[in-house]
């Protein structure tokens, strides 16, 4: 992977994930660039595989988009700071997608670890269509990928590195980062297919390191999310996109992406078209999740604590496991996927307090 491969992890006043993330990828055989924006850089020593970028005070869009101006392999990956790429997952990926002109990014099956005494337990994160093998966007329409795709999670998916800069390059100078969740499964899929393969893709930590922000009299509790400050201008979450798309930053946001796809769509009206329509079939879609994120707020917190002591008990793991038991890409089914959470449980472990 070393000539084909980068993976960009950003990250922002959460130096100490960056230690363990450090540690797993210090012996990959690929480039990884680290995009900073933290006050204080980190200072602690870093490996020749890592590329360290400090820009303190950037958004999410400002900073990718700088990490995407250093890479120059064909392949890019995103992953977060408090995540685990599967090595074996992106090599089939990169095989996959050096075979497959017309698919444009490929991803697998997503597990989650919960730490509890000191132990980790992973599951499978089944609530997600795009986390599961199965997934396949293969239309030849662009039409018809962006509305089965639009608004999933395609933005954790190994991409061609020249989808992965159009797509940051539509988000730069923005501050909100719901854009950048939006954006890789809007523009990615009106250049080619996506595929969930059957392989252990990644490791996600289901602990709550920071939280989203929202503008200030915004008292929505949706992802934890705190009133933002100047101070911390960072991950503003997009609450109300009729309101945003009204805003100065959202009509520039729709006109950046507007632009970046005359390549492929060349009248300008239907390029527009098709960021609203997408934009409608995504607010449809979000509209649930925001309901069910508002009324848990009228859950007694006794009852929801226990609801989050059951969910995150060893005992639903298994269970969550056993359901798995038969699907191929999974650490609990086969070797590939054992070996790789192995090496993640590894580096987990040297960091417990």
């Amino acid at each position: 992977m070393k000539d084909k491969l980068t993976i960009i992890i950003p990250s922002h006043e959460r130096q100490n994930l960056l230690d363990r993330a450090i540690d797993y990828y210090s012996s990959w055989d690929c480039k990884i660039i680290i995009v900073d924006s933290s006050k204080v850089k980190y200072i602690k020593k870093i490996p020749n595989n890592v590329q360290y970028l400090h820009c303190p005070g950037n958004s999410i869009g400002n900073k990718l988009y700088q990490a995407t101006l250093e890479v120059t392999t064909a392949y890019t990956c995103l992953s977060a700071d408090d995540d685990f790429l599967a090595k074996y997952a992106l090599k089939i990926g990169i095989e996959y997608l050096d075979s497959n002109e017309s698919y444009v990014s490929v991803s697998g099956n997503i597990i989650s670890f919960i730490k509890s005494d000191n132990k980790f337990h992973i599951r499978p994160i089944d609530y997600l269509l795009e986390s599961n093998s199965g997934y396949h966007v293969d239309s030849d329409l662009i039409q018809d990928r962006v509305k089965f795709s639009v608004g999933r999670q395609h933005e954790y998916a190994l991409h061609r590195s020249i989808i992965s800069k159009k797509c940051m390059k539509v988000v730069q100078n923005l501050d909100n980062i719901s854009p950048f969740h939006f954006t890789f499964s809007l523009l990615s899929m009106c250049y080619g297919k996506h595929i969930t393969l059957p392989l252990f893709w990644q490791a996600r930590d289901t602990e709550r390191y920071s939280s989203y922000f929202v503008k200030p009299g915004v008292t929505s509790t949706w992802h934890n999310q705190q009133p933002n400050t100047k101070e911390d201008p960072v991950n503003i979450e997009v609450m109300d996109w009729s309101e945003y798309l009204s805003s100065e930053e959202g009509i520039r946001y729709r006109e950046n992406f507007i632009n970046e796809i005359k390549d492929i769509i060349k009248i300008k009206t239907e390029r527009g078209v098709l960021f609203d329509s997408a934009l409608m079939e995504y607010s449809s879609r979000l509209s649930n999740r925001i309901l069910w994120y508002e009324l848990k707020q009228y859950i007694p917190r006794f009852l929801w604590n226990l609801y989050v002591l059951n969910r995150d008990s060893e005992r639903v793991s298994l269970k969550l496991q056993n359901n798995y038991s038969k699907s191929q890409g999974y650490p609990w089914v086969d070797s590939n996927s054992s070996k790789d959470w192995d090496k993640i449980s590894i580096t987990l472990k040297k960091f417990l307090p």
